[in-house]
């Protein structure tokens, strides 16, 4: 999809990468594609084999997964296709149109199983006693289905835009939502859970000199677990800027009525495609930041494997 809205920043995607560039892309793109259907058909696998694992919190990170796994199977794939035989056309054919929906879809779907994975995680950590009431099998599903539902329904236009302006503006609009949204809901969870985390460590910290060693202990632990979570914390933040902030600035540049774009902001825009492969490398470091990382997780994947 080209885009050129005004005078001033102009994407081409026909032009924009060299030969050497686009086959370093294209082999990035096809690993990325393998690690996201082995990492996100990993969580699925075992919540499937596993019982106790059928919990509400892990049917959200499963939703992550298949968003996720979509986009190894589908999504990227068929960006690949159009970025090694070049199929890119200024004007909006049935293909474009396909792919720009599968993008704004599965990109939409990312993002708010993202909050819903943020959000669940709060409230089983400030509610823990309520958790099972607040977030019960019903209301999960009725969450899920809410979330591809509405994804669905932000991908429709972009079957229908025929003009390659609509279709700038409303990418614009998808860009900054993904951004904006998950970014809003991860920072406030997260800094949440983490109040609550001191809090609970701060109250029970002056126990330790009138308790015998083995208490002593446990709080290392404690402190421990809380670092972790600070240091998961900021992994999920710093994946999630670097991935999705190139795309979203690359969106607010091509629409901005410049009456000559800036040689920086041209230089920026020339390299969306590099843009677009971060956003969509999401798909195979989420099933890693959010379960791959718990030993149990990685435990009960070998477990299952030994026994095959």
């Amino acid at each position: 999809m080209a885009l050129n809205i005004s005078k001033g920043c102009f994407f081409d995607p026909e032009n924009s990468l060299s030969t050497k560039e686009t086959k370093i892309l294209m082999v990035l793109s096809i690993l990325s594609c393998v690690l996201a259907i082995i990492g996100n058909g990993i969580i699925l696998f075992v919540v499937y084999k596993k019982e106790s694992f059928q919990n509400t919190s892990n049917f959200f990170l499963c939703s992550l997964a298949v968003a996720d796994l979509l986009m190894g199977l589908i999504g990227n794939p068929i960006r690949t296709v159009f970025l090694g035989i070049n199929l890119w056309t200024s004007n909006r054919n049935s293909l474009t149109k396909f792919n720009d929906f599968l993008a704004c879809q599965l990109l939409v779907a990312t993002a708010f199983n993202l909050c819903a994975v943020s959000v669940d995680r709060l409230v089983a950590v400030k509610w823990p006693l309520r958790y099972p009431t607040i977030m019960t099998s019903k209301t999960t599903l009725r969450i899920i289905k809410l979330i591809w539902l509405s994804s669905f329904g932000f991908g429709i236009p972009m079957l229908i835009f025929n003009d390659g302006k609509n279709a700038c503006i409303y990418w614009l609009f998808i860009s900054l939502l993904t951004l904006v949204c998950p970014l809003l809901v991860i920072l406030y969870c997260y800094t949440a859970i983490l109040k609550i985390a001191q809090q609970k460590q701060k109250y029970v910290v002056p126990q330790i000199y009138m308790s015998s060693f083995p208490s002593a202990s446990k709080e290392t632990n404690k402190y421990r677990k809380n670092r972790k979570a600070v240091a998961t914390f900021l992994m999920i933040l710093t994946v999630f800027v670097v991935c999705f902030v190139p795309n979203a600035v690359c969106s607010v540049l091509c629409v901005i009525p410049y009456q000559k774009c800036p040689a920086f902001a041209q230089t920026l825009v020339n390299k969306w495609e590099w843009y677009i492969f971060l956003l969509l490398a999401t798909s195979f470091v989420n099933p890693l930041l959010y379960g791959l990382r718990n030993r149990q997780f990685r435990t009960a994947f070998f477990s299952l494997v030994s026994k095959i």
